[in-house]
């Protein structure tokens, strides 16, 4: 038998609202570790100097901006990546909208 909890509609906006709140903070965890092990790789194997290094974050969080204002953004830099440098990574997938569609 499972036991049904009612929840009134405040009570689940509120929960909603801190579960949006918990995969933001998540998501920018994730993207700090990401771009940690970038500057290290960029520092230890390519050279990379400070000064280069704080350009690089600072040009990666600026492009990271656009997601939101350009709906083609990842069909834009899939392209870039993928097809002009040749790098082999998957492709986003995204809706009609380009918003993207997590498998």
């Amino acid at each position: 038998m499972r036991a049904h909890i009612s929840v009134d509609r405040q009570t689940r906006r509120e929960i909603d609202r801190l579960a949006h709140l918990r995969v933001d903070e998540e998501r920018k965890h994730m993207t700090r570790r990401v771009f940690k092990a970038v500057v290290y790789v960029l520092n230890t194997e390519f050279g990379f100097g400070v000064v280069r290094l704080k350009r690089a974050v600072d040009k990666m969080n600026e492009v990271l901006s656009e997601v939101n204002d350009n709906t083609e953004f990842w069909r834009q830099l899939d392209h870039h990546v993928i097809d002009y440098l040749g790098i082999p990574f998957e492709r986003e997938k995204t809706d009609i909208d380009g918003n993207l569609i997590d498998d």
